[in-house]
């Protein structure tokens, strides 16, 4: 099941924020500033959204989402900035999971599209043998637009 994170989900938000920091960049994040972070998020709904998914009610990852606003199209899209999984979970059908759960809020809520920067190996910014983020990969942007509003 995937869900929107609450203040109660603070803890794990950080500990897999502390974790995909770690994995995809080698950078060891503070913990009080991790959880500050994400409390800001979660009391100010405008600077994005966290997504738990569990399976039997616990947390095996999350992904958190920035809506922005795109003048050309004339509406709000969603840009994933991450996603974490437990390493037993990183599955294409967990990663699917979390994707269609997106892409059908996104359609449900009329947004305009969501944007996403990865890289050839998946679909997804799931790390492959650990080093998927680093300055030498060519990243690149997949999209999927909702809406042809203004399009000839």
């Amino acid at each position: 099941m995937i869900r929107v994170a609450t203040l109660d989900d603070v803890e794990i938000l950080v500990k897999y924020n502390i974790l995909l920091a770690k994995e995809a960049k080698n950078i060891n994040l503070i913990k009080e500033s991790v959880k500050s972070g994400a409390i800001s998020v979660l009391k100010e709904k405008f600077k994005g959204t966290y997504y738990i998914y569990e399976i039997d009610k616990e947390p095996i990852g999350f992904t958190y989402v920035t809506p922005f606003w795109n003048a050309a199209y004339n509406k709000d899209w969603w840009l994933i900035n991450n996603i974490y999984l437990e390493n037993k979970y990183r599955t294409k059908k967990a990663i699917n999971n979390f994707f269609n759960y997106l892409y059908n809020l996104g359609k449900d809520l009329n947004i305009g599209g969501i944007k996403l920067f990865t890289t050839d190996a998946i679909i997804s910014p799931v790390y492959v043998d650990n080093n998927i983020w680093t300055e030498n990969i060519d990243l690149k942007l997949y999209e999927v637009i909702f809406t042809h509003f203004g399009q000839i």
